[in-house]
């Protein structure tokens, strides 16, 4: 290998090395990680009336969240991050009454706009998807056998709240409502399916 070779090998993975950390420097700055923890009410819907829902369910959402800022101002991110959802679905039908407890991962996947700050407060909407994947159930009541935690939950996302910055350009606290509107099957009961819907009361910490 010649010594004018060697010299481009070296500039380039140099080069690559500078422009890997500037990158990883850029999205360092804007992404802020943080831990939630958000109380939910559940309710499930269905179309058919053979077998119906039985009343809503509370649950809880816990696990890591991240917003990516895409503006240098703040005022546009993406939310996001993995979360665990522990919740129940009550069904009941001409003959049988059921109670199933269920635990989905969910990712979600929304976009934030948020007001400029002022007094160390700025509140911002929300709109997206949030998607999960049901990783465990448990049959409290009813036959088992006639119940199915089926398909990957996907739902419509909106929501407002607010930012609280605790420490100057550091810890901020996160407060939100949200709704989320299930599209797709998750409870499949003697054959009929049900839709999940849940509101949510975010709290978080942004570090």
């Amino acid at each position: 290998m010649t010594k004018i070779n060697m010299k481009i090998i070296l500039t380039w993975v140099l080069c690559t090395a500078i422009s890997c950390g500037a990158i990883n420097f850029a999205i360092a700055q804007k992404l802020k990680l943080g831990v939630t923890v958000t109380p939910t009410a559940s309710i499930l819907s269905t179309s058919d009336e053979l077998v119906q829902s039985d009343g809503g369910s509370l649950g809880i959402v816990y696990g890591l969240m991240a917003d990516y800022q895409f503006s240098e101002n703040e005022r546009y991110a993406l939310f996001t991050g993995f979360t665990v959802h522990h919740t129940a679905g009550k069904f009941k039908s001409a003959l049988e009454q059921y109670k199933v407890a269920v635990t989905i991962l969910e990712i979600p996947a929304i976009f934030k706009l948020n007001t400029n700050q002022v007094n160390l407060k700025s509140y911002y909407g929300q709109f997206g998807f949030n998607f999960g994947v049901p990783i465990s159930h448990k049959t409290k009541e009813g036959p088992e056998d006639n119940v199915n935690v089926v398909g990957v939950l996907a739902a419509i996302n909106i929501g407002a709240g607010m930012h609280y910055e605790l420490v100057e350009n550091g810890v901020m606290l996160n407060l939100g409502l949200y709704f989320d509107n299930g599209f797709t099957s998750i409870y499949k009961i003697e054959g009929q399916q049900f839709r999940l819907k849940h509101i949510g009361l975010r709290a978080g910490v942004y570090f």
